[in-house]
Parts: structure tokens; C-alpha cells; sequence
């Protein structure tokens, strides 16, 4: 079974999130900081992570630059789901490989899905 991890600090944005990957039979991981999503990244080496900008106690750049460091997760897919929308944070993520980038407040369920299963990294379909 795939595995997803979902770094979000917000309990109310990850929790729909959740329960939408788990109705389609993901095992999904949860982080509520940085530092726990480096921390489960390296130990549990997910198929994807969805991924917050906005998290303490650094940033989810930070975190994705820290993964593509070889810190483990220098393949791992990251699809970021943000509600920054400011231009350098988007070509900053670019920079360091995202596969998408979504504004919280401009998708639906079924687009997610679609992400999702598009960049799974074992995914047999994706590719």
C-alpha cells in the first residue's frame, strides 16, 4: 500500500486531507511541524508528501531543501498545497523539484487525487 505523508500544520486543513487519502486505501502519515516532517520523511521514506509552506519552526522550503540534501528523501515526490501565493515562493519550490503546486483554496478533492496518483513515486501508472 502507498504511502503518504502529510506535513500540515493546521489540524482543521490536514484532517479532510486525511480522510480523503485514506477512502482511497493510502497509508497516510501526518506532520504538524518541520521538524516532524524531516523526522518521519527519513524514517518511514514515503511514496509522496504533501506538503505545507507555512510551518513552523521553519518553513516547508526549508524541509524540501533539507530532503533533496540527501537527508532522506532526495527522490520522494513532494506536492506542495499552500495558501502562499506570492511568486518567489512559488519558483523557489520549482527550484527544488516540486512536482505541483496547489493553493489550499483552489482545488478539489478529485484534483488532489489526480496529483496524487500522477507523481506517486510507486505508482506503475505514473510515468
Amino acid at each position: 500500500m502507498p504511502t503518504i505523508l502529510v506535513a500540515e500544520d493546521s489540524a482543521d486543513a490536514r484532517r479532510p486531507i486525511v480522510r480523503l487519502l485514506k477512502g482511497e486505501g493510502y497509508d497516510v502519515l501526518c506532520a504538524g511541524n518541520a521538524l516532524e516532517t524531516l523526522s518521519i520523511a527519513q524514517r518511514a521514506n514515503p511514496d509522496l508528501i504533501l506538503l505545507d509552506v507555512g510551518m513552523p519552526p521553519f518553513d516547508g522550503l526549508t524541509v524540501l531543501s533539507r530532503l533533496r540534501d540527501g537527508r532522506g528523501g532526495d527522490d520522494v515526490p513532494v506536492i506542495i498545497v499552500t495558501g502562499m501565493t506570492d511568486e518567489l515562493t512559488h519558483r523557489r519550490a520549482e527550484e527544488l523539484g516540486v512536482k505541483e503546486y496547489l493553493l489550499k483554496a483552489h482545488f478539489t478533492p478529485e484534483y488532489l487525487l489526480n496529483c496524487v496518483r500522477r507523481h506517486m513515486r510507486n505508482d506503475e501508472e505514473a510515468g
